[in-house]
């Protein structure tokens, strides 16, 4: 027995037979198919009743209301489980808020019989074969005999909406920690651009910041690694002009350093302190005077990816020229008023990080819950 998040939790080992038992889902559901209303039906005014057509509407996981229709064909309840079953974005659920008039794009799967707060989970779990075949096209849809003769595994009602209490405890710490999270980003990104152009000062300082170009305030070279030499193993941070990080057996750096994709993500910069290497393509920026690696690194990522991109030189495979980097001009605080807006902006970064790691941290322990309240080996 243990607690988690206020709920005491049995571990059985294995299935209890007498509380959960296999079924096909078309015993426990009503399936409704959406019907295609012609487009000169639908209006984007607020007449008539919302229309969902597809995943476009419920992109962050709850319903937008962009069409509507005066004459609706297939309506949909609060409550149902709206399953996209064909096109782009197949398998994309979304449990309605309201009554809604849906596409042929669309189904809605209706409890009977069964808790529909458990049915929203079970069903996204039961199907994720299914969708993954659909997704790159080993079949081309999923049927309404694919819904209905879809396996799962049924325990008590009472226990039913007890599993579907506690995930659904997990889902709004989920949310709430993401809504913080966009919070926190917006309020770091107002302030950075608020501190690195002297919009807001320290009261302690107050004198003038001088406009310098980025090439004389450190070295700037690149690697001289080919693409290929990373990996997804290796005791060193290899750098290329992707936005993930790659892995490397040796290095050739020791240095704080900031690396700029000079192709592919143009102009995208990470920091880094230690051994490291990097693609050829990729910018190193290291040996900084006069400037604070990180006062440097922060105004890069607020203003240098858009100037890159603009910069960019066309061809098969876009990129920048060193030129563009030596010449980005940044305004110049004195190192000490450096010091403290890096300082400020780095417990904001922190600030991010930890609620990040914590939302990490929720998404695992309701997949691992997930797993175990939907087969029986652990109860509740």
């Amino acid at each position: 027995m243990r607690n988690l998040g206020g709920y005491l939790f049995f571990g059985v080992g294995k299935m209890n037979k007498h509380s959960y038992k296999e079924a096909t889902l078309g015993k426990y559901i009503e399936l409704i198919s959406g019907q295609h209303i012609l487009a000169h039906h639908v209006n984007t005014v607020a007449k008539g009743v919302p229309y969902l057509t597809g995943p476009a509407d419920f992109q962050t996981g709850y319903i937008q209301q962009t069409k509507f229709v005066e004459k609706p064909k297939t309506m949909c309840k609060k409550g149902d489980l709206l399953l996209t079953v064909k096109g782009s974005g197949v398998g994309s659920m979304v449990v309605a808020d309201n009554g809604y008039c849906i596409s042929r794009q669309l189904m809605a799967l209706r409890a009977q019989r069964i808790d529909a707060g458990f049915l929203s989970y079970v069903v996204p779990n039961a199907m994720k074969d299914l969708i993954r075949r659909a997704a790159i096209g080993m079949i081309p849809g999923i049927s309404r005999a694919d819904i209905l003769n879809l396996k799962i595994l049924v325990p008590t009602m009472p226990e039913q909406k007890k599993i579907a209490a506690v995930l659904k405890t997990w889902d709004e710490a989920i949310y709430l920690t993401e809504q913080l999270i966009e919070r926190k980003q917006k309020y770091k990104k107002a302030l950075m651009r608020y501190l690195l152009s002297r919009t807001l000062r320290f009261k302690n300082f107050q004198g003038n910041w001088t406009k310098k170009n980025l090439g004389m305030l450190c070295a700037i070279k690149t690697g001289k690694r080919d693409a290929n030499h990373g990996s997804d193993i290796g005791e060193y941070p290899f750098f290329t002009c992707s936005k993930e990080t790659k892995r490397i057996a040796d290095y050739s750096f020791d240095t704080e350093a900031i690396l700029i994709a000079g192709n592919g993500d143009i102009g995208h910069c990470k920091y880094y302190k230690g051994k490291f290497d990097a693609y050829q393509r990729t910018y190193v920026l290291d040996r900084f005077h006069q400037i604070h690696p990180m006062f440097c690194f922060y105004t890069l990522q607020m203003d240098f990816e858009s100037q890159a991109q603009n910069e960019a030189q066309r061809g098969a495979m876009p990129y920048i020229k060193l030129e563009t980097l030596t010449k980005f001009s940044l305004l110049l605080p004195s190192y000490a008023e450096q010091l403290e807006i890096v300082n400020l902006i780095t417990q904001l970064v922190n600030s991010e990080k930890a609620e990040v790691k914590k939302l990490l941290l929720f998404r695992k322990q309701k997949h691992s819950l997930l797993q175990q309240l939907l087969t029986g080996k652990l109860r509740i």
